[in-house]
């Protein structure tokens, strides 16, 4: 089965979708435009290997799909500061450790939280 996002109806190109709050949102744009409000910077998302990188992309779009838009914007934001953190460009013990040792503090214990949700998602 690809790795490629599913292609929900036959006029739409296969490389858009359509966010929770409507809007239609070109996966290989740098920016998305999640509503409004919200906007998803993806310039990071080349930082993760090949090997990763599309299933990252389409966790990416399942949170943008399902849920709110502030909710997505956040968890692709915490997501794609994992390569900078850790200097990993996958998942490994070893960079998660790393990334939750950064956000150690208490006051910062929601976007490890956050972080949880979109790598069991993943």
């Amino acid at each position: 089965m690809s790795k490629l996002p599913q292609v929900d109806s036959l006029d739409k190109s296969k490389n858009t979708f359509t966010t929770f709050k409507g809007y239609q949102v070109d996966i290989y744009d740098h920016t998305w435009v999640l509503d409004i409000n919200n906007k998803a910077d993806m310039s990071n998302l080349s930082k993760f290997s090949e090997e990763v990188r599309s299933d990252v992309l389409n966790t990416f779009i399942n949170f943008a799909k399902y849920s709110s838009s502030t909710h997505a914007a956040e968890m692709i934001r915490y997501a794609l500061k994992y390569p900078d953190l850790t200097g990993e460009s996958e998942f490994t013990l070893k960079g998660i450790l790393e990334y939750k040792k950064y956000f150690n503090d208490k006051k910062y214990e929601y976007k490890l939280a956050k972080f949880r949700v979109f790598l069991k998602k993943l």
